[in-house]
């Protein structure tokens, strides 16, 4: 297992977002993003660090960029081991944004998940090819649909696109699927019946998760409680499962 990846940080809390929300997790965040979300709370994910951190326990420990996945399987099974929340059975290897790593995603879930261990990937669902090199090793896939209004860089309808397909690359396979919708005061709400179609063939094995913005960077604004109940309202007369889910772990005090 030779494949790398620049990582920010390795650490254990709990599932703050979609269907796992509670559920005890450690992270592996990448570095790196190619786009760039108004809501976005992880900018320091940008660039790449010379060294990142590693929490096991209550204390951290530094180690050089870039890791490989086996490295990186060593120290998941550290900072898990060590969890005030109890061991987790999930890792969840999000970003900055992993699919720009797809070999490291699959070989660090080939690592953990031989073990009993499953793994979730959150992604921005920006490429199709690179998630079809790793999707094998992933149990659980949460996919970004990005919504015009919510991206100060990057094409939200080509986003919107990519994402179908990799939800349809998911479907194929025996993950478990959530699409999450970030709601923000600004973003455009007639651009919902294109994502609606675009999904509509994957609605019996999708979960649409419809995130009202946590206020952070350029989001100032919660989105209003009237547009959040339409979009609900829209997505299960378009017969989708929806869970309406706000980030939990800033609530709670976690990151």
């Amino acid at each position: 297992m030779n494949a790398k990846a620049p990582l920010i940080e390795v650490f254990t809390s709990i599932q703050g977002e979609g269907r796992h929300v509670g559920v005890p997790t450690t992270f592996v965040r990448v570095a790196v993003c190619p786009i760039r979300c108004g809501y976005c709370d992880t900018p320091n994910s940008y660039v790449v660090p010379k060294q990142f951190p590693v929490e096991v326990g209550g204390a951290a420990t530094q180690h050089d960029n870039p890791v490989t996945a086996e490295r990186a399987a060593q120290l998941v099974g550290e900072s898990s081991a060590a969890s005030r929340f109890g061991a987790p059975e999930w890792v969840s290897v999000t970003g900055g944004e992993p699919l720009l790593y797809p070999e490291f995603v699959r070989q660090l879930g080939a690592a953990w998940r031989a073990g009993g261990g499953r793994l979730a990937l959150e992604t921005a669902a920006l490429d199709p090819a690179a998630l079809a090199r790793c999707i094998d090793q992933v149990d659980h896939l949460s996919a970004d649909y990005k919504l015009p209004g919510t991206l100060l860089e990057g094409d939200a309808a080509a986003a919107g696109l990519r994402a179908a397909e990799c939800v349809a690359i998911a479907a194929d396979r025996s993950a478990t699927i959530d699409v999450k919708l970030v709601l923000t005061a600004a973003f455009d709400e007639s651009a919902l019946a294109d994502a609606w179609e675009r999904l509509r063939t994957f609605r019996e094995r999708i979960v649409v998760v419809l995130q009202p913005v946590t206020p952070f960077g350029a989001a100032t604004r919660r989105c209003p409680p009237e547009r959040v109940a339409r979009v609900s309202a829209a997505a299960r007369r378009a017969g989708f499962a929806v869970r309406v889910l706000p980030q939990v772990h800033p609530v709670l005090g976690l990151r």
